[in-house]
């Protein structure tokens, strides 16, 4: 069926009217507010994020621009992006993708511990993941850590959570749990807090699990205690390690030329069984040998071995 145009409306205003009424200061397009003009006669804009652009006379008519460039790639980013912000979204999205590969992933080094284990990444894609946590980070922020509330549980709806780096820590599957209560708040009420020394947290911790795989009672008392004596008995140095590796001396020669002299000085399995045996006659014996005593160990040590 033909159309037939029986009448058109035409503009009240002619073009150049039109454009002063659309460059008037304080008119509206969009989110843009017309602020005057430039020294080269082109219309400036604020939009209401706060920031200005510049726009010819037919670039304003054309009606295409309502804001800024900054809202239009703001508009074209996903729900979830929006609504969470850049940072807190990356910083998901990150989270999401080490979760995906740890549970499907048998070249990633956490597998093991998690798809190894029949735990699976239920989420469909990183904007689900990041829509049911949205929440929580409009709460609680982004400082914590995404924690899976079922420690055998999927990454799923319902088992997710944000929680402090020292809460999720307790929650792991290794936590030693005394009469219910984690480790590190036993520590922490005996006056101890484990992120202070994380070392010393270290100690402690293979102290109670050693005895508690030998079979022993643990109570909090006898952590306490536990904590104390960790306290109070200082950390040896690595000084003795540094003083074994002091050249051996016998009457006033080293071991080394001492070897050398019966020409067995270049080997080092001679002169580490050597050094053994002077260290044994120092020890439990509570004798000092002699150099001629000496090479004669050497020697033997060499014959035993078919070294000479």
């Amino acid at each position: 069926m033909d159309t037939e145009v029986v009448y058109r409306i035409g503009n009240t205003l002619n073009k150049p009217e039109t454009k002063a009424v659309l460059s008037e200061v304080g008119m509206r397009h969009g989110r843009l507010t017309v602020s005057g003009r430039n020294a080269l006669g082109n219309v400036v804009l604020r939009c209401d994020c706060g920031e200005t652009i510049r726009l010819s006379s037919n670039q304003l008519m054309s009606g295409k621009h309502y804001q800024c460039e900054s809202c239009d790639r703001w508009d074209r980013k996903s729900p979830g992006h929006r609504l969470v912000g850049t940072s807190a979204y990356r910083s998901l999205v990150s989270r999401y993708h080490g979760a995906k590969d740890r549970c499907s992933k048998e070249d990633n080094v956490a597998y093991k511990s998690y798809g190894g284990r029949g735990i699976r990444c239920e989420f469909d894609g990183t904007e689900e993941y990041v829509r049911y946590l949205a929440p929580a980070v409009l709460t609680y922020g982004i400082g914590g850590q995404v924690d899976r509330i079922d420690n055998d549980g999927h990454y799923e709806v319902g088992n997710l959570r944000i929680i402090s780096a020292k809460d999720n820590g307790r929650n792991r599957r290794t936590t030693i749990l005394i009469d219910g209560v984690p480790l590190g708040e036993i520590c922490e009420s005996a006056g101890f807090n484990p992120m202070d020394d994380l070392k010393m947290y270290a100690r402690i911790f293979e102290r109670v699990r050693h005895r508690i795989g030998v079979g022993d009672e643990m109570s909090a008392s006898i952590i306490k205690d536990i904590v104390r004596h960790a306290r109070e008995t200082p950390v040896v140095s690595g000084s003795n390690a540094r003083a074994k590796r002091q050249p051996v001396v016998v009457d006033g020669r080293t071991l080394k030329d001492i070897l050398e002299d019966i020409g067995l000085g270049g080997n080092k399995a001679i002169y580490n069984g050597t050094r053994a045996r002077i260290t044994n006659c120092r020890n439990r014996k509570k004798q000092e040998p002699c150099v001629e005593i000496v090479q004669s160990w050497a020697l033997d040590y060499a014959k035993a071995r078919g070294l000479a």
